[in-house]
């Protein structure tokens, strides 16, 4: 019988080509001797900064077909998240599902929704409720300063108490 030790689920984007997202997310928890259990939330042909429009693949039959191998072993640990970017409201559900359903803990999200006081090209009033459900399911959040007036439903940027460094 195969010992899985503890793992942490880690949901972003894949991006083929740059070094953010699940490349660095892995990268890091395996320096550390962390095992994970890779869920891209999307498989990008580049990251989106300084690369053009990448080529999108969506991969939620994946994570559908993968959540249910998943549970089905009894002895992988899922026993930690990191959520980062998902780009789409079905991914947004399925995982809000999961980590619902799991005893997760923690669970650090990063809402990845905006930057410069606006909201990423294709967001909409739709994804950013689906992201707020998501959020629920947190220990943690790391929104930047947009981000966090989007889910405040507050500007900030011009905001007194915030400083620019």
């Amino acid at each position: 019988m195969i010992i899985y030790e503890p793992s942490i689920l880690v949901a972003e984007d894949f991006s083929a080509v740059g070094r953010l997202s699940m490349t660095a997310a892995i990268s890091v928890f395996s320096g550390f001797g962390l095992q994970t259990a890779a869920m891209p939330t999307e498989v990008l042909s580049t990251q989106t900064e300084g690369f053009g429009r990448p080529a999108i693949f969506k991969t939620d039959d994946w994570i559908e077909q993968a959540m249910r191998h998943w549970q089905a072993i009894s002895d992988l640990n899922l026993n930690a998240a990191l959520v980062g970017y998902v780009g789409n409201i079905a991914t947004v559900t399925l995982l809000t599902n999961l980590l619902r359903r799991s005893n997760m803990a923690p669970v650090v999200i990063d809402p990845v929704l905006g930057d410069q006081g606006k909201m990423y090209a294709g967001f909409d009033s739709e994804y950013l409720a689906a992201v707020k459900k998501l959020l629920a399911t947190a220990t943690v959040i790391t929104p930047n300063v947009t981000e966090l007036g989007l889910l405040t439903n507050t500007k900030l940027t011009r905001h007194p108490q915030i400083r620019r460094f």
